[in-house]
């Protein structure tokens, strides 16, 4: 009998012994939530199986994930993602956006390496053509870099306090 009993605990530990994951019961409760994966999961316990497997999985929010895999055109009118990556068009970046969470445009056009300059925060103000306030003349240059119809131009009048 003791001999049965050591085999079918040695025969258990070998089954599980492998699987650092086992399945979890989770109810058929239709809870969504997020994944930082993009994919939504039918509630809470079929996130944390998930995340067993993928230990960088976390939850963004309850609800379901939006549909972010939708067609966009085929035209380049290319953005400067705050990546620093060059979307071909807004939908592309709008999908990266939807995707990604937190990406934020940073202008029209190419990105441009050249444009990205290391400014002191010297308060020297310079404006733009559109009558835009830049903090000082290396920010300035650095947007004139980005949007080529920028020139240096007055600056409105501002009533002392």
């Amino acid at each position: 009998m003791k001999i049965v009993c050591v085999f079918l605990t040695a025969l258990l530990a070998l089954a599980f012994a492998g699987d650092q994951c086992p399945p979890s019961a989770c109810t058929l409760d239709y809870s969504p939530v997020c994944g930082s994966n993009g994919q939504t999961y039918s509630n809470q316990c079929t996130l944390k199986d998930a995340q067993c497997e993928d230990g960088s999985l976390t939850m963004l929010y309850e609800g379901e994930c939006p549909d972010c895999n939708r067609p966009c055109p085929a035209d380049y009118t290319p953005v400067c993602g705050g990546d620093g990556k060059t979307y071909g068009n807004k939908c592309q970046f709008n999908t990266a956006k939807c995707n990604k969470g937190s990406l934020t445009m940073d202008y029209e056009g190419e990105c441009n390496p050249d444009c990205d300059r290391i400014c002191t925060m010297d308060y020297n103000p310079v404006c733009d053509n559109n009558g835009k306030v830049y903090s000082n003349q290396c920010v300035f240059e650095s947007a004139k870099c980005r949007d080529g119809s920028l020139t240096q131009g007055a600056c409105p009048e501002i009533e002392p306090f």
